[in-house]
């Protein structure tokens, strides 16, 4: 069955309005059957006071809800967010605010195409519903954003299959620790099945590996063909021109590629060490444990500093 993800941004209750909740920890799934297309709501519960979870809830969606009462620093944080993940489709729900107020500070970025409309669930769903789930050809694929153990069937891996197809006794890589494992069982929607399609939020029983192996944004797959693993990443990258401040060469961040967010510093910047607010240019950064990550080749990723005042996004780069 077909699904679509939706990060909610700027209001904690209205996800529960739109849907049950599911898996939650900094973030908070809620999801709903509506015809026979399955939504899942992805609510950022630690933002604004932790910048983390709104990049994870956004990474995980194919959309944006973005509550407006009043324009404030989070807003403005959450703009720049999706506009440097490039989420073009979404939907503003006015709660207080006017449009007028909104349509400024979007143009130009990747929501200038998002509509308008009220903060009411008959308002809300029939235009999420008109948003499409790009679908990817290829190999399996499927980041793991919660993991819990269970007496029942041991170790559980709950994440959305972003690509290919997951089956019942398929045996997988998780990586980046490249842990093989047995698919014991599914389940989606709470309901047992013998496969997950792209698209499909599922949760994976597996066998060969313990709960405590797994972390957010370990990925599944049947191969590590295609994936790069390792504890540095390069690739060209944009200071935002409203970051306060340049990137540097020795620069300690938290880097965000898919749903892994690590320490790192940086340890090259091709223009010279510096790389001033608004410019481009092609970067190293490493993790600051050594601690590996796995991506792939046009993936993007995030640097926030969030120990600034003010807009805590560097800026975005795509690996490569």
């Amino acid at each position: 069955m077909p699904s679509l993800s939706c990060a909610v941004i700027g209001d904690g209750e209205l996800p529960g309005e739109l849907g049950r909740l599911g898996s939650h920890s900094d973030i908070a799934l809620y999801n709903r059957r509506v015809d026979d297309l399955i939504l899942s709501f992805v609510a950022p519960l630690t933002f604004p006071e932790k910048i983390q979870s709104l990049l994870t809830a956004i990474q995980m969606a194919h959309a944006a809800i973005v509550v407006v009462r009043e324009v404030t620093p989070a807003l403005g944080e959450a703009i720049v967010a999706l506009d440097s993940l490039n989420v073009t489709q979404g939907l503003i729900v006015l709660d207080g605010a006017v449009k007028e107020q909104v349509t400024p500070l979007i143009k130009g970025t990747a929501l200038e195409g998002y509509g308008f409309c009220e903060k009411t669930y008959a308002s809300i769903i029939p235009e999420v519903m008109k948003m499409k789930a790009a679908r990817e050809e290829g190999a399996l694929r499927l980041p793991i954003d919660h993991f819990f153990l269970t007496k029942t069937v041991g170790t559980v891996a709950i994440g959305r299959v972003e690509r290919g197809v997951i089956g019942i006794h398929d045996r997988v890589l998780i990586l980046p620790p490249g842990k093989e494992a047995v698919v014991k069982s599914l389940q989606s929607q709470d309901e047992n099945v013998r496969e997950a399609g792209c698209g499909v939020r599922a949760g994976v029983a597996l066998k060969g590996v313990d709960a405590d192996e797994l972390e957010r944004g370990y990925i599944i797959a049947h191969e590590k063909d295609g994936y790069r693993v390792g504890c540095t990443v390069s690739g060209s990258f944009k200071v935002s021109p409203f970051f306060r401040e340049s990137l540097k060469t020795g620069q300690k961040v938290l880097a965000t590629i898919g749903l892994q967010t690590e320490a790192a510093v940086v340890t090259e910047v091709e223009t010279g060490g510096v790389l001033e607010r608004g410019g481009s240019a092609r970067i190293t950064f490493e993790t600051d444990t050594g601690k590996e990550l796995v991506h792939e080749p046009g993936e993007p990723f995030i640097l926030t500093r969030p120990e600034v005042k003010g807009l805590r996004i560097v800026g975005a780069g795509t690996a490569g």
